[in-house]
């Protein structure tokens, strides 16, 4: 059951990137295009919103002259639920470390693949409801591997915003989970089951703020995309040389004249 859902969602994030790159991709400017003028290094915070609630930290790493990413991150997430006294509450926790290679588009998009680690913990803490049932702490974990797609849109000026999409699955190492040691009480059973499902899903929109660890001097896009023209100007100029039967030595064109 768990590899079908795992197949199903890797499917349905597949589609969504796909659909959204062959859309979007290359229509929406940017301040920077991604290959030229990105610094390497970028390093910044964001949040993730999920049925959990959380942030993250990151480290961007940009091979821009290939428009390709390498992004890493830090994430930690929980959710708690309580009923009657503060004697009886329940949370669960995300602690996730995943890392991305992207393609980015100059326009901004970007599309990539994830690997990661992940556990879920599971905290219960219970008054007894008996004197065969005393009070009670009880605490369960899951653990394993995170694969799957991400889409999204990033700027890439000094700063940098990114929103994107992440369809993660599970493949599961090791796991410790006994629902039934847990009480029917004000915590019971069903409300423990619905935040362990909750803690088990680690696919979200993620929304984020970075900065650049060096700036790029202001000129130096635009001294670029000049160099650029006049190395296609002299193309052109040598190209209109060797037609009229000349040689094109030392940006110059030697006719020879019999």
């Amino acid at each position: 059951m768990a590899t079908k859902r795992f197949r199903s969602q890797l499917g349905l994030g597949i589609v969504f990137m796909m659909l959204s790159f062959e859309v979007f991709a290359d229509h929406i400017p940017n301040q920077i295009e991604f290959n030229e003028g990105i610094d390497q290094h970028g390093v910044g915070f964001g949040f993730s919103l999920n049925a959990t609630s959380g942030g993250y930290w990151f480290y961007d790493y940009n091979l821009h002259e290939s428009n390709k990413q390498i992004h890493l991150q830090y994430e930690t997430r929980g959710l708690d639920s309580k009923e009657g006294d503060a004697n009886d509450w329940a949370t669960v926790s995300q602690v996730s470390f995943q890392s991305s290679y992207r393609h980015v588009y100059n326009s901004g998009w970007y599309v990539g693949l994830i690997g990661g680690w992940y556990q879920t913990s599971l905290k219960v803490q219970q008054t007894g409801i008996s004197e065969t049932e005393p009070d009670q702490d009880l605490s369960f974990y899951h653990r394993g591997w995170l694969v799957g797609p991400e889409v999204g849109w990033q700027g890439n000026d000094f700063y940098y915003f990114t929103v994107g999409f992440r369809n993660l699955g599970r493949i599961q190492v090791a796991e410790d989970y006994k629902y039934w040691d847990v009480y029917d009480g004000k915590i019971n059973q069903k409300t423990v089951g619905d935040l362990w499902d909750k803690g088990k899903n680690y696919s979200a929109i993620y929304l984020s703020f970075g900065w650049y660890l060096q700036a790029q001097p202001e000129h130096s896009s635009a001294s670029d995309s000049s160099d650029k023209v006049d190395e296609r100007q002299l193309f052109e100029k040598a190209k209109k040389c060797q037609a009229k039967g000349g040689v094109w030595f030392n940006n110059m064109c030697r006719l020879e004249v019999e």
